[in-house]
C-alpha cells in the first residue's frame, strides 16, 4: 500500500507540473527550432490541418491564451510578455496556423517579414481577413487599433512551391497600449479607436497614413460590397477637412472601385490618386452629417485610406478689399443660395466657388460690390458632350453674358450701377460651373 501511495503521489505531482506548464503537443520537429532569444518555446505539432494540439491552453502569459499551434510553435519572452512564431519544416500545401486570444484587447501589433515566392501569408481577426501579403515584402510593423473587447488573432502560412522552413517571420506579438477614445471632431486616429465616429467594419491601422502612424481603410471587401464613414457635423462647424488616398485595386478593365462624399444635396466623386489629397469644403448651417462611401467592384483589399478628419469654425465675415478669392478661412456673408466653396478645382490658390451639382435650371447668387464700377472673375465649366451655357450678369431685363469653356477664362465687365450684382447661369444636374478670384474695383 505504501508503494502504491508513493506512486499515486508521483502521478499527482507530474499532473500538476504538466498543468502548470500548459498543454504541449507532439514536438517531433522541435530539433529544427532554436531559442536564440532565451525565451520559452511552446511547440506546435505535425498534426493534419484543422486539428489543434494546444487548444485553449494558457501558456507563458496570463493575458494571452494560445488557441491553436499547427506546424508552428510559439516562443514566449517573459521579459516583454510578447510572443514570436517559430516555424517548422513544411511540405507543399502544408498549412501552419497559430492563434492567440484575449478577453480584453484594444489593438495589436507584430513585426513581420514576408517573401511570397514559396508561401502565402494571411492574418485574421476573429476569423475575418485583416492582412494578406500579395507580393514580396521586406516587412515591417503591422499595428491596428480595435474597439476594446474579446478577440482571436490568427496567422496562417500556406506552403506553395517548395518544401522546407518558410522565409516568413512573425515576431514581437503584443497588445497596443491604447484605449477607446473620443476625438471630439479632430480625428487623427493616433490615440485609439474613435468612439465618436461611425466607422463600423472599417480598420484602423498603419498600412498607410497621411501623417502620424495610423489611418482608416475599409479592409477586405467582396465584389460590389460597400462601406461608409458617417461624420456628425457640429452645429457650430463652418468647414470640413480630411485627407484621402485612393487607387483602384480592381484588376478588371470595366469594374472600377469608386469613392465619394455626400453632404446634404451636394456630392463629390473622389478621383484616384497616388498621393495623399486634401478634401475641404465650407459647410452650411443646415449640414448635419457628412457621408464618405467606398464601393469595391471585385473581391480584394481596398486601396482607399482616410486620415485627419477635422471640422473647423470660422466666423462669417464680409469682404472689405473687393476680392473674393475663396481661400483658407474664408466664410463670406455676401454669397448665399445653393453655391458652395470647396477645393476640388480652382483657378489659383486652393478653393473656388461651385454651382449646385444636382440642380437643373437657373441658379445664381447676389453679391455686394459696394461702389465699384468694374468687376472681373475667372470661370470654368465641366459639361461633357453638351453646349456650355453662358454666365449672365445683371437683371432679366438688362444683363451681360460670358461664354464658358472647359478651361479657366477671365471675364471683365462694368457693373452699370447694379447693386447688389446678380450672377447666374443655367445649371445642368451632374455637371460643374465654377467661379474664382472675383474682384470689384
Amino acid at each position: 500500500m505504501k508503494n502504491i501511495s508513493q506512486f499515486s503521489s508521483c502521478i499527482l505531482a507530474l499532473s500538476v507540473l504538466l498543468v502548470s506548464c500548459g498543454e504541449v503537443g507532439d514536438n517531433s520537429n522541435s530539433d529544427n527550432l532554436s531559442n536564440s532569444s532565451g525565451g520559452e518555446i511552446i511547440p506546435g505539432n505535425s498534426s493534419p490541418a484543422g486539428v489543434s494540439s494546444s487548444s485553449g491552453s494558457a501558456i507563458g502569459s496570463s493575458n494571452w491564451k494560445i488557441e491553436k499551434a499547427e506546424k508552428v510553435s510559439f516562443q514566449y519572452d517573459p521579459s516583454s510578455g510578447n510572443y514570436s512564431l517559430m516555424f517548422q519544416n513544411m511540405k507543399i500545401e502544408d498549412v501552419a496556423i497559430a492563434s492567440l486570444s484575449s478577453e480584453s484587447i484594444c489593438g495589436f501589433r507584430y513585426d513581420f517579414r514576408v517573401c511570397l515566392s514559396n508561401d502565402r501569408f494571411e492574418f485574421f481577426v476573429n476569423d475575418k481577413l485583416y492582412h494578406r501579403e500579395e507580393s514580396c515584402s521586406t516587412g515591417g510593423e503591422h499595428s491596428e487599433a480595435l474597439p476594446c473587447g474579446s478577440y482571436t488573432l490568427t496567422w496562417k502560412i500556406t506552403k506553395l512551391a517548395k518544401d522546407g522552413v518558410t522565409s516568413i517571420t512573425v515576431n514581437n506579438i503584443a497588445k497596443r497600449p491604447v484605449k477607446d477614445t473620443a476625438y471630439v471632431q479632430d480625428f487623427s486616429f493616433e490615440a485609439g479607436w474613435p468612439t465618436d465616429l461611425q466607422i463600423y467594419g472599417w480598420q484602423l491601422g498603419n498600412r498607410d497614413k497621411y501623417q502620424g502612424s495610423h489611418s482608416i481603410h475599409p479592409g477586405w471587401l467582396r465584389g460590389e460590397e460597400s462601406k461608409e464613414v458617417r461624420i456628425n457635423l457640429p452645429d457650430t462647424a463652418t468647414k470640413l477637412n480630411l485627407f484621402y488616398k485612393f487607387s483602384d485595386s480592381s484588376p478588371g478593365l470595366y469594374y472600377k472601385d469608386s469613392a465619394y462624399i455626400v453632404i446634404g444635396d451636394r456630392a463629390w466623386n473622389l478621383s484616384t490618386n497616388v498621393l495623399w489629397t486634401k478634401f475641404s469644403t465650407i459647410l452650411r448651417s443646415q449640414d448635419s452629417v457628412a457621408i464618405i462611401k467606398f464601393i469595391k467592384r471585385e473581391d480584394g483589399f481596398s486601396s482607399f485610406f482616410i486620415d485627419d478628419i477635422r471640422t473647423l469654425r470660422y466666423e462669417p465675415s464680409a469682404q472689405t478689399d473687393g476680392l473674393w478669392d475663396f481661400e483658407e478661412g474664408f466664410y463670406p456673408t455676401e454669397i448665399l443660395g445653393d453655391w458652395w466653396i470647396d477645393n476640388s478645382d480652382k483657378y489659383q490658390g486652393e478653393y473656388s466657388l461651385r454651382a449646385p451639382l444636382n440642380t437643373t435650371g437657373i441658379c445664381g447668387f447676389d453679391i455686394d460690390v459696394g461702389s465699384a464700377d468694374s468687376v472681373s472673375f475667372w470661370h470654368k465649366c465641366s459639361y461633357s458632350g453638351i453646349n456650355y451655357p453662358k454666365i449672365r450678369i445683371g437683371t432679366d431685363e438688362d444683363f451681360m453674358a460670358s461664354n464658358c469653356s472647359g478651361s479657366w477664362n477671365e471675364y471683365k465687365f462694368p457693373t452699370r450701377g447694379q447693386q447688389p450684382l446678380h450672377i447666374e447661369t443655367d445649371c445642368v444636374s451632374g455637371f460643374e460651373r465654377r467661379i474664382d478670384h472675383l474682384k470689384a474695383w
